[in-house]
């Protein structure tokens, strides 16, 4: 379904299909609530396994999404066309996608806390979380657990500020950075993480990998003196 708004509680999305949102998509919707709701098993085409947001605002908090599948990004929730979420207390379980199986944030920004993401698998990007332009992503007293990707097994950010404060990243795997993967960010924020049994098969960083991109010279063609 498509909506304008939503104010849910403790309601249950099970086995929803969807070209966008599987179990809803929120277009250009001032004020989203989920409080307590469940979705499971629900499926897109492209992105937002279970939910997709573009120019939307959401609070969602207490939920579960277990189970969920993007063929492209988020395959719990994703954010798009500056969208806002805060999610709190909410649990986010064996989803898949492309990139971001957990939650995916592009050109957005979210704030996780009190939250878990775990056994996520993403074939790209991002097994747990997936950031790209996002100018605030905010991960605190959280846990992102057990998930898989190529890059940024636990969480992936290109081109973001990320914040990680007071979160569990563990026993997540990827070829470069298992826990955390951050590509051309100016600046990233981690404080009391405990980064723990993450493992990189193509790097020797198994925790996280940091990145930025080589300045250029600023002389290419100098002359000879």
């Amino acid at each position: 379904m498509t909506l304008a708004s939503l104010d849910s509680a403790a309601n249950q999305f099970v086995g929803n299909s969807g070209v966008a949102g599987g179990a809803a998509y929120l277009l250009s919707s001032t004020y989203v609530s989920a409080a307590g709701d469940r979705f499971e098993a629900n499926a897109a085409v492209s992105s937002g396994g279970g939910v997709l947001a573009s120019s939307s605002t959401a609070t969602i908090s207490d939920a579960f999404f277990g189970g969920n599948v993007a063929q492209a990004a988020g395959g719990a929730f994703a954010l798009v066309t500056s969208s806002a979420a805060s999610v709190r207390n909410t649990t986010l379980h064996g989803c898949r996608a492309v990139s971001g199986a957990g939650v995916s944030v592009q050109d957005s920004t979210a704030s996780l806390t009190g939250c878990v993401v775990d056994a996520c698998v993403a074939s790209a990007d991002g097994g747990g979380i997936y950031a790209k332009g996002s100018s605030g992503l905010h991960v605190i007293n959280s846990s992102v657990l057990a998930s898989l990707a190529a890059r940024g097994g636990g969480l992936f950010a290109q081109e973001s500020l990320p914040e990680v404060r007071a979160t569990l990243v563990a026993d997540n795997e990827a070829q470069r950075g298992g826990g955390i993967f951050v590509l051309s960010s100016i600046r990233v924020v981690v404080d009391e993480v405990t980064l723990r049994n993450n493992s990189a098969t193509e790097t020797a960083t198994d925790a996280a990998t940091v990145r930025a991109n080589p300045k250029p010279n600023p002389n290419p063609n100098p002359s000879p003196s």
